[in-house]
């Protein structure tokens, strides 16, 4: 009775896809942020000895929200591997223009743009114990390196990411753009 519930069509799915699909969004939206954290603290203590000035507060503040976006997003990308659009409705696959590609494409961008953020967010952290070592020294003038430095790579980190996003998500020759 139960198993044939289970294999009830609606929309060309399951039930037991959409519980599935259900399952994995409310175990992304409550688990996120527990990995998210234990992800910060290990990514933290394997480069401890690099960052003794600032402590792991400060490291989790910065990191924690990226991290977890990220991982729901990830959630949220296994758990839509559950369900698929009904065959009748004739969508084009995802290699030609229509809703799939559309989806595939923002998912991907957003992927790129959620971990551009996160190491955005590592640079910062970077950047606070250059800025607190640099503090501790007589010379100014890496007072005032480090905060180039600090966006700089942050700038750096932008552009790569653009040309990810134009070369792999688009497949555009990013050799020719530049």
């Amino acid at each position: 009775m139960f198993i044939d519930v289970l294999q009830q069509r609606i929309l060309g799915n399951t039930v037991e896809d959409y519980l599935w699909f259900a399952g994995l969004i409310l175990a992304g939206l409550i688990f996120k942020n527990l990995i998210s954290r234990i992800l910060t603290f290990l990514l933290f203590n394997v480069l401890r000895k690099y960052f003794k000035t600032i402590g792991v507060k400060k490291f989790v503040e910065l990191t924690q929200k990226p991290f977890s976006t990220t991982l729901f997003l990830i959630f949220i990308y296994i758990a839509c591997r559950y369900v698929h659009f009904p065959d009748e409705w004739k969508l084009a696959s995802e290699s030609e223009f229509g809703v799939r590609m559309t989806i595939k494409l923002i998912f991907q961008i957003a992927t790129v743009f959620f971990i551009t953020w996160t190491l955005l967010r590592i640079i910062d952290y970077i950047g606070l114990v250059m800025r607190a070592r640099a503090n501790k020294t007589e010379s100014k003038m890496d007072d005032l390196f480090v905060p180039f430095f600090v966006s700089s790579i942050k700038a750096l980190t932008v552009i790569i990411s653009l040309f990810f996003i134009l070369g792999v998500v688009f497949k555009l020759n990013v050799a020719s753009i530049i």
